[in-house]
């Protein structure tokens, strides 16, 4: 059975450790994983790459009173970490790979990158970059859909 290999990649609050055997003879390729709390948990790969698994089931930070972990906000947040941190993520050599990386302030502190980037106004819009060979950073960043993204690649 081919799968993709997903060995080191972070969702969320789970890295991935190794592969583990089906429990109860489930189909599918399962994980262990370990979450932000220390806790570690088996989950189905599908689960991890849709985000439907995304925590161990600990208790969810929150920010001024309102969950953030679960936040399409966070999703970009940790995505961007993960594709200019984590040398075994599949998009890191277009990112990490290339010298992209991320201001400090918003590295350390998902406040301040929301109160910079303020709230994806869909679930259609992502984290882009204005200069593709810029850094993550206010100025440089913005939301944005599929369709604006393909268009700042063209001009690139």
């Amino acid at each position: 059975m081919k799968y993709q290999d997903l060995t080191g990649e972070t969702f969320l609050k789970l890295t991935v450790l190794k592969r583990v055997p089906n429990p109860s003879g489930k189909r599918g390729v399962y994980w262990l994983c370990e979450c932000e709390c220390g806790n570690t948990s088996i989950v189905f790969g599908g689960n991890l790459k849709r985000f439907h698994t995304t925590s161990c089931g600990c208790n969810l930070a929150t920010t001024g009173g309102h969950r953030v972990k679960n936040t399409l906000e966070y999703v970009s947040w940790s995505g961007m970490k993960t594709r200019c941190l984590n040398s075994e993520a599949s998009n890191y050599r277009y990112y990490g790979g290339k010298g992209i990386t991320i201001c400090p302030e918003w590295l350390e502190d998902f406040k301040i990158f929301l109160k910079d980037m303020g709230p994806r106004p869909s679930k259609q819009h992502t984290i882009d970059r204005r200069d593709n060979q810029g850094n993550y950073e206010p100025g440089n960043c913005y939301w944005a859909t599929k369709s604006q993204q393909a268009y700042n690649r063209k001009r690139a």
